[in-house]
């Protein structure tokens, strides 16, 4: 049975996708040992400057808040406008100490797990080289390591819906109760993180109805879905003063196409780099090659697309669907509130990164290989300077 544009709708018969997309002369040792290299590099690229910051963007509310007694914490964060999981992590973590590479220590572990999670994704679309490629892409990409480095809940968020996600596909390849738990509690954890995270939640489940499960497959999904939804209501009972942010003015910039081009510049790049702040000029410009970098990746997946076999396409499709039907999501929302900006956009744009990660190895192993070379010189250029 097929069903959308080349999905295999069966279901277990189109696992064992452990196996899939195995390149000649490839065993998962030799893979393991390549990924376990490109996770160092990865650590090494967010721990080695994590305490040279100070702290900033946000991250002193974090510093502040997690010092205070739990209950005190809790009715601090009801009046900000976030769920408390993140905060109530980085409360255990102050009681170690508070220094700033401590309270970014989640983010930074967040942002070594996403780069597992996208390698597993590029490897179930194209095959070994593709999962590798895309470990590296996150690993390198200069927004995923300033995030990393970041005492902020975004990180984390992220990494939790690209989670969930991977656990709805992997519940709609093999249904079962263990399965479908796991997606459910991973899911009640990114929504307790985040409140973006219930749209990355709606989109996974958009694109899994894309790609036609049984009936029963997409019943489960909305069920299992909607308790992890429906485990925030004491939350936002006891949260209830953060609904009046909702009528009131924000900073982002009303939607534009200037707005959407920053927000995805920064998605790949990272914030904005401040006046004042030393040798800005040349920061801009290797933030500039970090967006050429990435959209060729992406450019590169585009022409891929036709060359990937059905089932391949049918699960590329899936992970295209998982980020691009969220992002939908939030500039249908700020056509009435502006809310199309780059930390909230992030906890939606991983899977792009693993069909990043397609894309390069499409082009080849030295062109893809140059790729992440640059995305990394540009990563580095951007956190050694203080």
């Amino acid at each position: 049975m097929t069903g959308g544009p080349g999905v295999m709708t069966g279901g277990p018969a189109a696992s064992p996708s452990d196996r899939r997309g195995r390149s000649p002369g490839w065993s998962d040792r030799s893979y393991e040992a390549w990924l376990s290299l490109i996770l160092a590099a990865g650590i090494l690229l967010r721990f080695a400057t994590l305490a040279r910051q100070s702290l900033g963007y946000d991250e002193d509310f974090t510093a502040v808040v997690v010092q205070r007694p739990l209950g005190q914490m809790l009715t601090a964060v009801s009046r900000d406008s976030a769920p408390p999981l993140y905060y109530v992590v980085e409360h255990l973590v102050a009681q170690v100490g508070s220094e700033p590479w401590l309270l970014r220590m989640i983010s930074a572990l967040g942002g070594v797990a996403s780069i597992a999670l996208v390698g597993w994704i590029g490897r179930r679309v194209g095959g070994d080289r593709a999962g590798l490629l895309a470990a590296a892409f996150v690993a390198a990409l200069p927004a995923a390591v300033l995030s990393s480095q970041t005492a902020r809940m975004y990180s984390l968020a992220a990494v939790l819906a690209v989670a969930a996600a991977v656990a709805l596909w992997r519940a709609r390849e093999v249904p079962s109760v263990p399965r479908w738990v796991a997606y459910a509690l991973l899911a009640a954890a990114a929504v307790w993180t985040d409140y973006f995270d219930a749209i990355a939640l709606i989109s996974a489940l958009i694109a899994l109805a894309a790609v036609r499960p049984p009936r029963r497959t997409l019943m489960r999904a909305g069920a299992a879905s909607l308790v992890a939804a429906a485990s925030l209501t004491p939350w936002l009972l006891f949260a209830e003063s953060q609904f009046a942010h909702v009528g009131q003015s924000f900073w982002v910039a009303p939607l534009s196409a200037q707005s959407v081009g920053a927000a995805f510049a920064q998605l790949v790049a990272g914030p904005q780099i401040d006046p004042g702040i030393p040798d800005r000029s040349l920061l801009i410009v290797l933030q500039g090659v970090g967006v050429v970098l990435a959209a060729a990746a992406m450019l590169a997946f585009a022409v891929a697309w036709r060359r990937l076999p059905r089932a391949e396409r049918g699960r590329a499709w899936f992970w295209l669907l998982a980020s691009v039907a969220g992002i939908g999501i939030v500039a249908a929302v700020s056509l009435w509130r502006p809310l199309f900006e780059a930390r909230y956009l992030g906890v939606l744009w991983l899977p792009l990164a693993a069909l990043a990660g397609v894309g390069l190895a499409a082009i080849g192993r030295g062109a893809g290989l140059a790729a992440i070379a640059g995305l990394t010189v540009v990563s580095l250029g951007l956190t050694i300077p203080i």
